[in-house]
């Protein structure tokens, strides 16, 4: 998508900026990947742009949309942060042209998860962005620059490298000089991953947008502790007026006709006398219309109920990433405990099955342990069924027949590929994989234990 952008700086010079976005197909969680934004400059639209005189475009999502993420927070508490430099490439077919904008003209200053804007400065006059024919020049209707936002580390690198190589990039990729994760000195992530949780006035299959606004104002305005407000900010430019407003994300409905049913009904008998635990196995079918993704089964017991999912010992269960504690620093690795549940099978797999380190665990009289809450990740499936098979659910022998009741919820997550690899290791590729809950509480009976015959 489109559109072009015309503003007045001072009363006689008209400018031109161009944005292009492409349409990302998003569901209404709290964690989705946005579009990318990419900005050409096709005039000298910062004439007076300067490290003391800096001008800010605050690109500001729409529709409820907030930043899921921050990547650049200058108050951060417990890190260092530093701006993400954008990558200026030359747009144009004009011979001995040279990109002369240096690094540090364009860089991403305010970047907050929570908030709802993205605060670009602008510090370099455009008047000295380009030379041609050894002539400095600003950019114009032929010859333009252009940054993107929005995209992964490699996907800037791809972009950046070759021309950088040229003379027609000031950088390689976005980057983040001085951070202490040393690979990002190199490139970084912009991916935009939005909270789409709590849109307002969008339905089904309709688009989330951003205004972009310039304002000029001080770098410490914009970096304080509080949400800047480009309403209250002296600014000497009046915010951009479009054509049309721009999209970067499209609306698709999740979780209607969500439904989990049982395949097959346990069924064991316990008898009188008998010492020990008796097990039955159970199985589900979950049917959730989104393909390609990964999901979350979790099976809650009631606090009563005298059975239970059979355990392993407490163990790691795999290793993740925060998704959250980023913003410069290395990632933060950390381990997943639980206790495995042994036996349990899928169409397509069950990648793991346990309960979580803080499950509701009982002993029985023998001394086995066993959980009313068990955990299984499904692999990414094709289409909108998975099968959850050999569920073992167990009671001590000899007490009274009982059914086995439970509560059913399911999760989507998307891809777990969110980390890219070499060179580009630990930077973000997609968006994280967090739980967002698509099928609330359903109450099942999963089985029966019955009486001797």
């Amino acid at each position: 998508m489109k559109f072009s952008i015309f503003f007045l700086l001072g009363l006689t010079l008209s400018a031109q900026v161009d944005f292009r976005t492409n349409v990302q197909d998003i569901f209404i969680t709290d964690s989705e990947e946005a579009g990318s934004i990419t900005m050409a400059i096709e005039s000298n639209a910062f004439p007076n742009a300067a490290p003391d005189s800096p001008v800010f475009i605050a690109v500001n999502l729409m529709n409820g949309a907030k930043l899921n993420q921050t990547l650049v927070d200058y108050q951060g508490e417990g890190h260092e942060n530093f701006p993400i430099y954008l990558a200026l490439r030359y747009e144009g077919n004009t011979p001995n042209t040279q990109v002369e904008a240096s690094a540090d003209a364009i860089s991403i200053v305010r970047w907050i998860q929570g908030e709802s804007a993205i605060w670009i400065r602008v510090q370099r006059s455009t008047d000295a962005w380009l030379s041609i024919d050894g002539n400095l020049g600003a950019p114009n209707l032929d010859n333009g620059c252009a940054f993107t936002i929005g995209v992964s580390a490699r996907n800037s690198w791809t972009r950046n490298s070759s021309p950088f190589a040229l003379g027609l990039a000031n950088l390689e990729a976005n980057q983040r000089v001085g951070a202490p994760f040393e690979n990002e000195n190199s490139w970084v992530s912009t991916l935009l991953v939005i909270d789409a949780s709590n849109l307002s006035n969008v339905n089904a299959y309709s688009e989330i947008k951003f205004t972009p606004q310039l304002v000029q104002t001080s770098l410490n305005q914009v970096i304080g502790a509080s949400n800047p407000q480009v309403i209250s900010l002296d600014s000497s430019f009046p915010a951009i007026k479009s054509r049309s407003d721009d999209a970067i994300a499209r609306k698709l409905p999740l979780g209607s006709n969500s439904q989990a049913l049982v395949i097959n009904f346990g069924s064991q008998p316990i008898c009188e006398g008998q010492s020990g635990i008796t097990t039955l196995h159970t199985s589900i079918r979950t049917n959730i219309p989104v393909s390609y993704s990964f999901r979350v089964l979790k099976i809650q017991l009631p606090n009563e109920a005298n059975y239970g999912f059979p355990i392993e010992d407490l163990m790691e269960i795999s290793t993740e990433f925060d998704p959250f504690m980023w913003a410069g620093n290395t990632p933060i690795q950390f381990s997943k405990m639980g206790y495995p549940v042994s036996g349990i099978s899928g169409s397509p797999a069950v990648l793991e099955a346990y309960a979580p380190a803080d499950a509701r665990l009982f002993q029985i009289d023998d001394g086995t342990w066993l959980s009313r809450d068990l955990t299984c990740l499904l692999a990414q499936n094709t289409g909108p069924n998975h099968q959850v098979q050999n569920i073992p659910i167990s009671i001590a022998s000899g007490t009274l027949p009982t059914e086995v009741e439970a509560e059913i919820q399911i999760y989507y997550l998307g891809s777990l590929s969110w980390l890219d690899f070499a060179p580009f290791d630990l930077s973000q590729r997609k968006k994280p994989p967090i739980p967002f809950l698509i099928l609330p509480i359903h109450h099942l009976t999963l089985g029966e234990f019955t009486a001797c015959p």
